[in-house]
């Protein structure tokens, strides 16, 4: 999820705290366009216990993701977007 101007910003935005439980890409997340989403731990505040940043903060990923790599050093994860 990456953002450029005020539109893609709040679009990711709705990206982070969309609801990700599901076995499909929340709309928010779609909506971005994304292929890969790089997760901080130093990232968005949290929303709701069920949203994407709460979910990967917590190290659960949700079934519409795969897991590309971690650098240990900073927390950082790569996930691609699966269709």
């Amino acid at each position: 999820v990456y953002q450029h101007g005020i539109a893609a910003y709040l679009r990711d935005l709705a990206a982070w705290q969309a609801p990700a439980a599901g076995r499909t890409i929340p709309a928010a997340v779609a909506a971005t366009g994304a292929q890969f989403v790089l997760f901080c731990p130093t990232g968005p505040a949290k929303a709701g216990s069920d949203s994407l940043s709460a979910m990967l903060d917590r190290g659960h990923i949700p079934d519409w993701l795969q897991l590309i790599g971690a650098q240990q050093q900073t927390g950082y994860r790569l996930y691609r977007v699966m269709p």
